[in-house]
């Protein structure tokens, strides 16, 4: 994979040339690290990574609805786990995957929707699909595995972006993966100390974003995915190695 922040679209060919056949692109704003790309740099990259038959996997959020309900809460002192999920409701999210695909079916650019949080997103994605747009959808395990009482429980320790949803998302989300709209699965691994999320004491908003996963993505699933919800060894050897290696050309 390669980055696709900054001026590094400008770069699209050399990246592929140095090997890379995804680039991963924020449309939220997660630090000057790995800043986010205006829509305008958005739908020029796509453009370039569609001419040498790339693949644009984007987080989809609105960072201007986030980071106002954000203000919002922190400003009326709720600093609950679950304040992090009303702080980026769904509707930031579906609102950002809408944008993307429309920016794909005009750019004819190959997406994949990273670390899908809501199943209330899927009308969206059917309609491009059916418009011709080559869209495929990963979730991750958290989202399978956890829901807003985890959230509460667990505080800063299971903050992540998109945020861990309702009991009925959970739900939904498996039911796209078990009936096939799901296309992969993934661990959207990024880890930090205990000290790194503890030293911001109660405040939810100040706790870093991300969970590791890498090491608990296949027992996770196979607990809750094959033994819990019948999900079929095949089925998970697709989602998790075969499917994305076809995305990839491995």
């Amino acid at each position: 994979w390669g980055g696709c922040v900054g001026n590094t679209p400008d770069d699209i060919a050399g990246l592929k040339a140095a090997g890379c056949t995804a680039y991963k692109v924020f449309t939220a704003w997660f630090g000057k690290e790995y800043a986010s790309l205006t829509d305008y740099e958005l739908l020029t990259a796509m453009e370039k990574v569609a001419a040498v038959g790339g693949l644009m996997g984007i987080h989809c959020e609105n960072s201007a609805l986030t980071d106002g309900f954000e203000k919002r809460l922190a400003a009326e002192g709720d600093f609950r786990g679950s304040a992090h999920e009303r702080a980026r409701p769904e509707i930031a999210e579906i609102e950002a995957i809408s944008r993307v695909l429309l920016f794909a079916r005009q750019t004819r650019c190959r997406v994949l929707v990273l670390h899908l949080s809501t199943p209330n997103a899927w009308p969206v994605i059917a309609k491009a699909r059916r418009d011709g747009v080559e869209v495929w959808v990963e979730t991750c395990a958290h989202y399978l595995t956890m829901n807003t009482d985890d959230l509460d429980r667990l505080h800063g320790f299971a903050k992540c972006a998109p945020p861990i949803r309702s009991e009925a998302c959970r739900r939904g989300l498996w039911q796209m993966v078990t009936d096939g709209r799901i296309d992969t699965l993934a661990s959207d691994h990024f880890p930090f100390t205990d000290e790194d999320r503890l030293k911001h004491g109660t405040n939810i908003f100040a706790i870093p974003s991300g969970m590791p996963g890498f090491d608990t993505l296949l027992p996770s699933l196979v607990s809750e995915g094959v033994h819990r919800q019948g999900l079929r060894w095949e089925r998970l050897a697709q989602l998790a190695s075969t499917t994305p290696a076809k995305l990839h050309g491995l």
